[in-house]
């Protein structure tokens, strides 16, 4: 597990859940549900936090658009993958 804690929390999340999907991998999780299985957590997730403040169908919205933004902005070339890669080369 990264020990990078001087990052931002967001950044610190990041490492964490790359750890968790190398855990996956090394469990021999096929990429296809590792990935289903990310999103599911994260939408739920999303709604359980929401659920706490009485906003769970906008916080849901805010994970979907943010999703649609990340795919958008591959699609135009600019991959949103620089801490993922990042973490990639100097961890594992």
């Amino acid at each position: 597990m990264s020990r990078r804690s001087n990052l931002p929390p967001y950044y610190q999340a990041w490492d964490i859940l790359y750890d968790a999907r190398n855990a996956m991998y090394g469990r021999g999780i096929p990429n296809i549900e590792a990935t289903l299985a990310l999103i599911d957590f994260t939408l739920v997730d999303a709604l359980a936090s929401g659920d706490e403040e009485g906003n769970s169908e906008e916080l849901a919205n805010v994970v979907i658009d943010r999703a649609i933004d990340l795919l958008d902005a591959w699609k135009e070339g600019r991959p949103p993958f620089t801490h993922f890669n990042a973490n990639s080369q100097t961890q594992h």
